[in-house]
């Protein structure tokens, strides 16, 4: 189900979240067990302030991204194809322009808001 945008309060939203990006980085993370733990566990952490533990959360999904570029073919169904168009072909040589079109997107990412909803857990 797709949420129509003419149909929400705030055009830019997304069920709730700032915008698509950050749902959809925010559903990537917590979509398995492995990486849901994780998450809870750099927001957990007692040693970090609330700055660095945003900072270690979109590190992660950078080095993510970054792995996920450096697989060949690059996998359906993974947090990198969804962050990129949908008319892009990810089976092109030249990945530096995938990365670059993830990149893009992950700047519209609010990692505040993905810390503060996992920090409410």
């Amino acid at each position: 189900m797709t949420q129509n945008k003419e149909s929400q309060t705030n055009p830019d939203e997304y069920y709730g979240w700032i915008n698509y990006e950050t749902w959809l980085v925010s559903l990537w993370l917590n979509n398995n067990e492995g990486d849901y733990n994780y998450l809870n566990e750099i927001v957990s952490n007692e040693s970090y302030t609330p700055e660095e533990k945003i900072d270690q959360i979109k590190s992660w999904v950078y080095e993510i991204i970054d792995y996920q570029t450096d697989l060949s073919p690059i996998p359906i169904g993974c947090m990198l194809q969804d962050l990129i168009p949908s008319d892009m072909n990810t089976d092109i040589e030249n990945k530096k322009i995938v990365y670059c079109a993830a990149i893009k997107t992950l700047k519209k990412v609010s990692f505040a808001e993905i810390y503060g909803s996992a920090s409410l857990e």
